[in-house]
């Protein structure tokens, strides 16, 4: 589920009135094609309050409204980069660092962390429209459309999500560098916590024979405890 499906109190939006929304939006903030006219109030664009990134965000917030059906590797990692990875760019510069070394270590922060999102939303985003696994690498593995979308696995489903997985763990991996180049103490400390906990749903995902079908996988109150004391022990004097 994309975090723009619910609003206080627990209510679904509907989602072509999300969409209308967030293009509403952007064109009142001057960062949506067709545009006309003046900014009213002289609303900040994403752009001069995020950088470049905040208006690639609003854009696919929008595009997430809609049936989505991903068709190769190359479009599922530019989705992530843009939903996820501009965030990471934001971040490193939130937690005060400006190293253009740290940029690509924090696109893969992103990208693991949206990777893992999908991967544990497999059920849901399917009852939705939408499959963010690309459809070549579902075909390799003999995974059918109409079977995700009907919430059932189908073909070689656990070697296909053992792939999808190992591949998010990777992103994570990629990504350590980048956190021993943000400021000692909180800033570093805090995206340790945010990595580790994060990476970790995919243990309980690949824990129970990658069935993402009848349960949302995440970690238990005591799992996050103990994760969070480990790394900090790991990490504390680095």
């Amino acid at each position: 589920m994309r975090w723009t499906e619910r609003r206080p109190g627990g209510k679904r939006f509907d989602p072509k009135w999300q969409g209308r929304f967030w293009s509403g939006r952007l064109k009142r903030e001057g960062n949506f094609p067709g545009r006309s006219g003046c900014r009213p109030f002289a609303t900040p664009s994403p752009e001069k309050k995020f950088g470049a990134g905040g208006s690639r965000i609003l854009h696919w917030v929008a595009g997430d409204a809609g049936p989505v059906d991903l068709q190769t590797w190359e479009e599922l990692d530019l989705y992530c980069y843009r939903v996820a990875g501009t965030v990471g760019l934001m971040m490193m510069r939130v937690f005060g660092s400006e190293d253009p070394a740290a940029e690509p270590r924090a696109l893969d922060l992103g990208r693991g962390m949206q990777l893992t999102n999908i991967l544990r939303d497999i059920s849901e985003d399917a009852r939705s429209g939408r499959i963010y696994l690309p459809k070549t690498e579902r075909e390799q593995y003999g995974v059918r459309k109409e079977d995700l979308l009907a919430g059932r696995p189908s073909g070689h489903w656990a070697e296909f999500m053992q792939f999808q997985v190992e591949r998010a763990r990777e992103q994570y991996r990629s990504a350590e560098p980048g956190i021993g180049m943000l400021p000692a103490g909180g800033p570093r400390m805090s995206v340790w916590l945010m990595r580790e906990l994060y990476a970790g749903i995919l243990d309980p995902i690949e824990a129970s024979g990658y069935d993402v079908f009848s349960k949302r996988h995440s970690l238990s109150m005591g799992q996050k405890l103990l994760r969070g004391l480990g790394i900090w022990w790991e990490k504390r004097k680095s």
